[in-house]
């Protein structure tokens, strides 16, 4: 009886940590991270999620292993200094443009012209 009570309460708290998780997926949290800590809690307990778990790790693993792959990895690094170089000019554009916004350019403007 101790074990299925044990089992039974395993499984309320991995699947409301699970739960929790998918709610974090749009509130601001770590959400993924948390559904993972919700089926490790749970394969401690039963073979159906230590198996999605495993695959869950195999798949995160070939992911990895993509994006660390040289020629991905350097396109990847191109991409980023590119996307990088884009903002930065969007910035200065729109600063030259109409100013630094709010209370806080009202101040800039008053020390860069003293």
């Amino acid at each position: 009886m101790t074990d299925l009570t044990w089992r039974i309460g395993v499984l309320t708290v991995g699947l409301l940590v699970v739960l929790t998780g998918v709610a974090l997926l749009a509130l601001p949290g770590p959400g993924w991270a948390t559904i993972f800590i919700g089926f490790m809690i749970l394969a401690s307990e039963f073979t159906w999620a230590r198996s999605s778990l495993d695959w869950a790790k195999a798949r995160a693993t070939a992911a990895k292993d993509k994006a660390m792959a040289p020629e991905v990895r350097r396109a990847n690094q191109v991409l980023g200094a590119v996307l990088t170089v884009l903002i930065l000019a969007g910035a200065i554009w729109y600063l030259q443009r109409y100013g630094f916004p709010g209370p806080v350019g009202v101040w800039l403007e008053s020390v860069w012209n003293n």
